[in-house]
């Protein structure tokens, strides 16, 4: 919702200076990688201009525009990755919660359970709705979900 507000501007800004678009809106590990090696080869690029002659300069600003471009597929590439994802609403993701939240404490186990699955479709990346799946299937007698659901949790919490 928040990059459909943002409109095209960071995705071409990201593109044109590759980096800034994530950066700006966040992913500063991608952002940082991507936009300090754009910027380093734009000033080799200045520098070739004033340090070789005319036919090695073009052919060492080519290379360098080359590699701008790469850069500027990846960040591309990253920006469209980001904005593939699958986003949830947190009205609904509220809601989920509230009706399995309310299942679970009045001891409605088939209900929570249905209910805490459907949370964790609602919202995946969120490590808090498969803690509640494996705490609602701990209480239900399935193990091995309760251990799998913990392991998402994990795993969501370490990225």
């Amino acid at each position: 919702m928040q990059q459909e507000q943002r409109g095209w501007r960071l995705p071409v800004l990201n593109v044109a200076l590759p980096g800034s678009g994530l950066l700006i809106d966040g992913h500063l590990g991608a952002g940082l990688g991507l936009l300090v090696p754009a910027v380093v080869l734009i000033a080799l690029a200045i520098g070739a201009l004033g340090l070789f002659t005319v036919a090695l300069g073009v052919t060492v600003i080519g290379w360098l525009a080359l590699l701008y471009a790469i850069l500027a597929l990846i960040a591309g590439g990253l920006w469209w990755l980001n904005a593939s994802r699958r986003h949830y609403d947190p009205t609904q993701v509220r809601a989920l919660h509230r009706e399995a939240a309310k299942a679970y404490l009045t001891s409605q186990t088939d209900v929570a359970l249905a209910k805490a699955h459907a949370l964790t479709k609602a919202a995946p990346e969120e490590a808090g709705t498969w803690r509640f799946l494996a705490l609602v299937a701990g209480d239900a007698g399935d193990a091995s979900l309760a251990k799998r659901a913990e392991a998402r949790a994990l795993a969501i919490d370490e990225r």
